[in-house]
């Protein structure tokens, strides 16, 4: 998602295969719409959805190896599942950040869904929030690969969280497995409505 502003008006087909002729074969515009003057794609956003993926086999299936991390000892998924849930809701994310004394706004942030869903031997930890620190889903990904892999238990969870301290026990995952999945500009679906102030 980007915004631009034009001087002149352009028909958005027309804008987004000139686009697509400009831009290197790995990027692409696959949408393209009018928005109000003020409409600003960072700021306005009311959630994101990052997923993080995991080739769980013991070999590595050479169409994933981009987009996927390979480990080939079985993952507990059951383990990391209640360590997800336990990181879900409003809280200080300091320990999950690369580099917390330079948030800004703070180390604050809501956390609506982690889950672990296993397709083949494909993992998928998948984050949905109101915003993210630095560098904070590879640190969650990492928390729970380590909690899969049996290197820690998942019951340590709320005391590294309440630590509010980057330590060595919470790895960063490689940003290979990492893809921005949605960003959300209206309501989220599967969660409650906001009242309005």
């Amino acid at each position: 998602m980007a915004h631009f502003d034009l001087k002149l008006p352009w028909e958005t087909r027309r804008l987004q295969h000139g686009l697509n002729a400009l831009l290197p074969d790995a990027v692409r515009v696959t949408g393209l719409r009018l928005a109000r003057p003020t409409f600003h794609a960072r700021y306005d956003a009311k959630g994101k959805e990052y997923r993080f993926c995991i080739w769980n086999a013991p070999v590595m299936c050479p169409l994933h190896r981009l987009q996927a991390v390979h480990v080939r000892p079985p993952l507990d998924l059951a383990a990391m599942r209640r360590a997800a849930a336990m990181l879900e809701g409003t809280r200080d994310f300091a320990s999950f950040s690369a580099n917390p004394h330079r948030e800004i706004g703070g180390t604050v942030r809501t956390l609506w869904r982690l889950s672990v869903r296993k397709q083949g031997p494909l993992v998928v930890v998948s984050a949905l929030g109101d915003g993210f620190l630095y560098k904070m889903v590879r640190s969650l990904a990492g928390h729970l690969l380590r909690v899969g892999q049996g290197a820690m238990p998942a019951d340590e969870t709320p005391a590294l969280l309440d630590s509010r301290l980057r330590t060595a026990r919470v790895e960063t995952a490689p940003a290979r497995g990492l893809c921005l999945w949605k960003i959300h500009y209206g309501s989220i679906p599967g969660l409650p409505k906001r009242e309005k102030a």
